[in-house]
């Protein structure tokens, strides 16, 4: 298992932990990191797996961590 994968599998279960695993909770959380709900959503899938969504993943798990 790579480490994006690692860390996408951790803000997931973050987001279930945190009640953002429902409906709507991705655009939550995308309008309180200011970035496109789209963006989020293919580097949760897995979709995207640069470094872009790496720094999406981590900043979405500091995000996380503050709620």
């Amino acid at each position: 298992m790579t480490k994006i994968d690692r860390l996408r599998k951790h803000c997931i279960r973050l987001m279930a932990e945190k009640g953002y695993a429902k409906r709507g909770g991705q655009s939550v959380l995308a309008e309180r990191m200011n970035i496109n709900r789209n963006s989020l959503s293919m580097a949760l899938s897995g979709y995207r797996s640069g470094p872009g969504a790496e720094q999406t993943l981590n900043n979405l798990k500091k995000e996380l961590a503050q709620i």
